[in-house]
């Protein structure tokens, strides 16, 4: 018989060749037709004729193949794919799909299958090639009893064997084992295996589950068929590889290169909350900033330098590649690198009794804070300045204040001792400062005007030979990298000057602007710092004033004919733009635009404004984000097993009501007849009525009654919440891809 099952596999095998290359040649005019269509407007015919299914089913091309093969019934109008294949269904379909005789024999081989019923022939002939052998392998046997449950459903489990023996598919372990099918002494770990071997059985996206007990519905039971009869292999038809980590590189101290060996999710692939990083056996080490380089590599930059020959793991959690598959990988990698030493950075004073001092690298919180571990002499002569205490300011600055005041002219020695950097590292250090006539006046504020300009106001009148030298400004960023070179000083006023800069800031990138040695307009010698972050925007503020009408604040006053030129504005929404009527400068900074359609209550737009000029001559574009609404908008949920997809059977049922506000979704969600430890996740998923999607945000379950708000919603999630689009999901160990749902209404 397994000679005959080969036979009727390669006799199939040539069918399906055959199948294919007209299949192709089917493709290549749908191709052309499809051209057609376009060009004249005809909408183009579903593959199949069932009326219930849709266009683009993902079911409906393993629908259509084994339509043509013959496999399924073209007589019958509907398929019914999301009811649950019974086990005469499943053996119908392998005897058609085999084009194997039907047999009907005098006496019946199982006690539940009348010779009368329709799944007769089907059945019997299952069991006479080997492909069943009854309860308890009664076929055949002298047993009084012998059954076959024909109305029974089929799971996962049964009819990965089921197509595991009568497609002769051999177990290749090439899949990844399931995480649901990891115990190798199962009766089906092999069959499931096996079918993943053949792309027959993928699991689920996001949680990689296989589900070997569920049962299978029908749409799911016509593609495993069409799978397995095209004899595909993991990894070459189907599947992406294994995502995890490819290799770590280190091109410096401070940065780690990491690949991976498949693309990710581009909103998930830059998340810092993804990312730790440890010394074996040791501290953590903070990752102050991840840069994206591709779909497939970041540079993570540290907080600390890494030590040279030190062993460091970093783990990725809870990382999602672009085919939605969730995964973690760890990995360890040594550096072979120079070790940086830490060290003092600087030494500013900021009046006669504070000093601040900046290090090379972050600083442990609790050492640096510990006065006693800071010591102040003079560089010569006798006399220790006291140390009142010290004071962290930010990763990398510490303030300390003396206890007595500095001498002028005088030059001075700081000591740290055992202080300790966040990575762990232990250093000692010192550096030398002067104390001169020492103003205690300071950099009022930075003011960063474009990319290349900065706008430094003091707090009062500087010396006005002084205030244009370029040696006295210093421009560095503020986690290294050297310094950006300043062209010239150009003097606004006597306490104001802008820097016009020979390179251009970078996005996003936090800078400290160093003034050494200046001199106040009355003689004081005076030194500061001031830490700043580059992010430029000339608008202020966008207001909705109604659905219609938008108010644009700017920092800086506007030249008229450019601001009132409505082809400068665009107002954006996910679903396109608005047009915009009229545009005008009510105030010197400040525009109101009068659109020709109206804003969605509830929806954020993104405002653009494009080559808009200063009154001091200055051009810059810019945008701003804005939501309108009007009033808060509520909504409502009832969830239920009847709503999931595929349709379960469960007595737990929820509630739950929403109000989409400015800040985001509030919840309240009630369930009902729940063991709330049977819960494993919950979650926000983007899809409408009767189609499954992504995780959009999860909700975490404390008890019957949860609250709580869905902040930083993007444009898109609250667009899909006004268009009902969003669904709750409540996931159990009994039902891991859902036991409840309930779709988002208003």
């Amino acid at each position: 018989m397994r000679y005959a099952l080969r036979s009727k596999t390669a006799e199939l095998s040539m069918k399906r060749i055959f199948g294919s290359i007209v299949h192709r040649w089917q493709s290549i005019m749908a191709v052309a037709i499809s051209l057609l269509v376009v060009m004249t407007g005809v909408v183009s015919a579903q593959e199949t004729h069932y009326t219930d299914v849709p266009v683009g089913a993902w079911y409906e091309g393993s629908a259509a193949a084994l339509l043509r093969s013959g496999a399924l019934d073209e007589t019958e109008a509907r398929l019914r794919p999301n009811d649950l294949a019974t086990r005469a269904e499943v053996l119908k379909l392998l005897v058609n799909v085999y084009g194997e005789d039907l047999i009907y024999p005098a006496q019946a081989s199982f006690n539940d299958v009348s010779r009368t019923a329709w799944y007769f022939p089907y059945i019997e002939t299952s069991a006479h090639v080997g492909w069943i052998k009854g309860d308890g392998n009664c076929y055949g046997t002298d047993v009084a009893t012998c059954t076959a449950r024909p109305a029974a459903n089929v799971n996962r489990a049964e009819m990965a064997m089921l197509l595991q023996r009568a497609f002769d598919l051999p177990h290749l372990n090439f899949a990844p084992v399931f995480p649901d099918n990891s115990d190798s002494g199962t009766w089906y770990f092999a069959p499931i295996q096996t079918a993943a071997d053949h792309c027959i059985l993928q699991g689920d996206n996001f949680t990689g589950l296989v589900r070997p007990a569920a049962s299978m519905n029908r749409a799911e039971m016509i593609v495993m068929f069409d799978r397995a009869s095209q004899q595909q292999r993991y990894g070459q038809e189907c599947a992406e590889p294994v995502a995890q980590i490819q290799s770590i590189t280190t091109p410096s101290a401070n940065k780690v290169r990491l690949s991976y060996n498949v693309d990710l999710d581009p909103g998930r692939i830059g998340m810092l909350s993804r990312y730790s990083l440890e010394q074996n056996g040791g501290d953590s080490i903070n990752i102050r900033s991840i840069t994206v380089v591709d779909a497939r590599n970041v540079e993570l930059e540290t907080s600390t330098f890494l030590r040279s020959s030190v062993t460091y793991r970093l783990k990725v959690t809870n990382m999602l590649t672009e085919g939605g598959r969730l995964f973690n990988d760890s990995r360890t990698f040594t550096y072979t690198g120079v070790s940086i030493e830490p060290t003092i950075d600087s030494v500013t004073v900021r009046a006669s009794d504070l000093l601040r001092v900046r290090f090379s690298e972050d600083i442990n919180r609790s050492f640096a804070n510990d006065e006693e571990r800071y010591s102040l002499r003079r560089t010569s002569g006798f006399g220790a300045i006291g140390i009142d205490h010290a004071t962290i300011i930010d990763d990398r600055t510490v303030e300390i204040d003396l206890a007595g005041p500095l001498s002028s002219n005088t030059n001075y020695r700081l000591s740290v001792t055992n202080m300790r950097t966040k990575g762990g590292v232990s250093f000692n250090d010192t550096a030398t400062f002067k104390m001169s006539t020492t103003s205690s006046e300071t950099i009022d504020k930075v003011v960063v005007r474009d990319n290349n300009l900065l706008r430094v106001i003091f707090s009062e009148d500087i010396d006005r030979n002084e205030i244009d030298k370029l040696p006295h400004y210093i421009l560095e960023r503020l986690s290294g990298g050297g310094k950006i070179d300043i062209n010239r000083v150009i003097v606004v006023d006597g306490r104001t000057v802008d820097l016009s800069l020979q390179s251009s800031l970078a996005t996003s990138t936090t800078y400290v602007l160093r003034v050494e040695n200046m001199k106040t307009k009355d003689g004081k010698i005076f030194n500061d710092s001031i830490i700043f972050a580059s992010t430029v925007s000339m608008i202020e503020d966008v207001t909705p004033v109604s659905s219609r009408r938008l108010r644009l604040a700017f920092n800086t006053n506007l030249e008229r004919i450019r601001a009132e030129d409505e082809s400068r504005y665009e107002v954006r929404g996910l679903n396109g733009t608005l047009r915009i009527g009229l545009a005008t400068l009510v105030e010197t900074d400040s525009v109101e635009l009068v659109l020709d359609e109206a804003m969605r209550n509830g929806e954020e737009y993104t405002v653009t404004v494009t080559s808009l000029r200063t009154m001091a001559g200055a051009t810059f574009s810019d945008k701003e984000n804005t939501i309108y609404l009007e009033t808060n908008i509520g909504f409502k949920a009832s969830l239920s097993g009847t709503n999931e997809v595929p349709a379960v059977s469960t007595a737990t049922s929820g509630t739950g009501t929403f109000t989409l506000t400015k800040e985001g979704l509030q919840y309240d969600i009630t369930l009902r007849n729940f063991n709330v430890g049977s819960i494993t996740a919950s979650h926000f998923h983007r899809g409408s009525v009767s189609m499954n999607g992504p995780v959009l945000e999860p909700i975490t379950i404390t008890g019957l009654r949860t609250t709580g708000i869905w902040t930083n919603l993007t444009a898109e999630e609250r667009v899909n919440l006004l268009d009902g689009n969003v669904y709750v999901n409540v996931h159990t160990n009994s039902y891991p891809d859902g036991e409840i749902r309930g779709q988002v209404l208003q």
